[in-house]
């Protein structure tokens, strides 16, 4: 008797619990929920989490997007922070999880070539979420889904944003230039009035554009430079993602190498250059060898010139003076 009551009761619980699981569901802090029935989205729960308030901006979009929707389709939109669980239809309604946190996108390098025709090796990587997901569940379905999509749109970005400037514009983000400590004792005892960060003051180069620190020390300007480039990349990808209903927070080049078949040559040209300049600076140091040298060896020849002549004419004034005596005493 007593093992038929507790089989009851077991069966009692069991059948609870599966009522409770098929009439509710629970949202995390670190995902948004999509209700569907009969696969279509009626309800969309948005959870910033306990410790988290939602950017206005995200609730805006959202709320416009579900306004502009046609009466028969419009969505029901909660916001709440933590964990919560909500009613739904049994065996009708679906629930569909979508992580909210900021995800990331990584790319593989791919060849991209300059406005100046040089080619790079690109490689990129982003930031993004979720931003409407009932437009993520309908357009994409799941996250390994939307990757692909992230190697047409931010991918063309880049390459669109790359081809439309220099190669200097991708591999440089300052105008300052970066200068070995040798350089820069060069710099400060060309220019005393430059200040400690090898920065040159205008007083110090003043007008004139041909002075000897500019012919020395001459860096090609970038108007743009890469966090503009990279600026540019992130709107574009932006736009292209919000379709999806993705938000791109940030885009970054993590790599802007040459291409292997081109890297060798380069080193060598690399190297030659640097063989050339060591050549100047020898046969330069040869020649101030050789100033200094000659200089050297006149002046030795001036001094021991006149040491003779002094030592001639006091050797002189010497043998006429015993002459003298000599005569005195006869």
């Amino acid at each position: 008797m007593k093992l038929k009551h507790l089989l009851l009761g077991a069966g009692l619980g069991l059948a609870g619990l599966i009522g409770v699981s098929s009439t509710s569901y629970e949202v995390d802090a670190t995902e948004h929920v999509v209700i569907t029935r009969m696969g279509k989205p009626i309800k969309v729960v948005i959870n910033p989490g306990p410790y988290a308030k939602l950017d206005p901006s995200v609730k805006k979009n959202i709320e416009e997007w579900n306004s502009n929707l046609p009466e028969g389709e419009k969505v029901e939109i909660e916001y709440e922070a933590g964990l919560y669980l909500f009613d739904k239809l049994p065996f009708v309604d679906t629930v569909n999880s979508i992580d909210s946190r900021v995800l990331e996108y990584d790319s593989s390098p791919r060849i991209v070539v300059t406005k100046d025709k040089k080619k790079l090796l690109v490689g990129n990587y982003a930031r993004w979420k979720v931003e409407n997901p009932v437009i993520f569940l309908q357009t994409l379905l799941s996250e390994s889904a939307a990757l692909p999509r992230f190697d047409d749109f931010v991918y063309s970005e880049v390459r669109e944003q790359v081809g439309n400037q220099d190669l200097i514009e991708v591999v440089r983000s300052s105008n300052q230039p970066i200068r070995t400590e040798e350089e820069e004792k060069a710099v400060l005892s060309l220019n005393p009035t430059t200040n400690n960060s090898g920065a040159v003051t205008a007083l110090a180069l003043g007008d004139e554009s041909d002075s000897a620190e500019s012919n020395l020390y001459r860096w090609a300007e970038i108007k743009y430079g890469r966090p503009e480039l990279l600026k540019k990349v992130t709107g574009g990808s932006q736009k292209k993602a919000s379709t999806y209903g993705l938000n791109v927070l940030d885009v970054r080049v993590k790599t802007a190498d040459l291409p292997p078949e081109n890297a060798d040559s380069v080193y060598k040209r690399m190297s030659a250059e640097r063989n050339r300049i060591a050549t100047q600076y020898r046969s330069e140091g040869e020649e101030k060898y050789i100033k200094i040298r000659s200089g050297a060896d006149k002046e030795k020849a001036e001094i021991e010139s006149a040491a003779l002549e002094n030592a001639g004419k006091k050797r002189g004034d010497a043998d006429k003076e015993v002459f003298r005596l000599y005569t005195d005493a006869q």
